[in-house]
């Protein structure tokens, strides 16, 4: 069950380093692909901040559900 939740937080540290790279990679390339109507690209790049620390508490309340049920599961098995 240990492994189980180690490779959990792994998947969620990799998910917010994946998310981290992605809106840096698309703030880098700010303006190379034209005016929409809605810019992901140009959404990304001037909302990097609030969308690095949205994928911080993402992550974190994923975290500590994770460590929640890994808890609760064994004080229940505890209690049997």
């Amino acid at each position: 069950m240990r492994i189980l939740t180690n490779l959990m937080y792994l998947a969620v540290h990799f998910l917010q380093v994946s998310i981290t790279l992605i809106v840096l990679l698309f703030s880098a390339h700010v303006g190379t692909y034209g005016n929409y109507i809605f810019d992901p690209v140009d959404f990304l790049s001037r909302n990097a901040l609030v969308v690095s620390i949205l994928s911080a508490l993402v992550s974190g309340i994923i975290q500590l559900k994770i460590k929640y049920s890994a808890v609760s599961k064994k004080s229940r098995g505890m209690l049997q």
